[in-house]
């Protein structure tokens, strides 16, 4: 009985550690605002705006970045990327930031797969290098039942953990019940 109890003890401490993990998980994909006159994180986070949260291959999305984010009258360079592997999928050009400091695209979506796609503007702010951002979904699959999907899906991690958590109690037993007992 005290084997299974230590082994159950080890279980829930575990079980413990991996639901830690996945809360800090979440955590770290929200938006952060910035500290000490740093940027939100991620970049994408404050004034961006984007025409539509959803398109199909062949439709116009107007994408703007927010108003004070680079030195007004400058260029910034405007890249399409895929958010999940930050992978360059097509060059936007350039734009001319506005006297309010936003910059402003709009271009036909190219044939993509489905997914989150992230705009990428690079320029300058009080002379130091700057990038904003915002994205936006392509194809059927970034809606469901009529509803945007939000959050962050961590069920593989809650799954990791409670995988690690069994092996855990494997070990456990497996180690208790290979100690013999050594006359005195």
């Amino acid at each position: 009985m005290k084997k299974f109890a230590s082994a159950l003890m080890a279980t829930f401490v575990l079980f413990l550690a991996s639901l830690f993990l996945a809360g800090a998980a979440v955590a770290a994909s929200a938006c952060q605002p910035g500290q000490n006159g740093q940027e939100p994180y991620p970049p994408g986070c404050q004034g961006e705006s984007t025409s539509q949260e959803t398109a199909e291959p062949g439709e116009s999305v107007n994408i703007t970045s927010g108003d004070g984010e680079f030195d007004a009258g400058t260029q910034v360079s405007v890249v399409l990327v895929r958010c999940a592997t930050n992978e360059q999928v097509a060059d936007l050009g350039d734009a001319t930031v506005s006297v309010l400091g936003g910059a402003e695209v709009t271009f036909t979506v190219p044939e993509l797969p489905p997914g989150e796609y992230c705009v990428l503007f690079s320029g300058v702010l009080n002379g130091a290098p700057k990038t904003a951002s915002t994205s936006f979904s392509v194809g059927s699959g970034s809606v469901t039942d009529g509803l945007p999907v939000t959050g962050t899906d961590v069920m593989w991690l809650v799954g990791v953990g409670s995988g690690v958590a069994l092996l855990g109690t494997g070990v456990v037993f497996l180690a208790r019940s290979r100690r013999v007992a050594v006359p005195a």
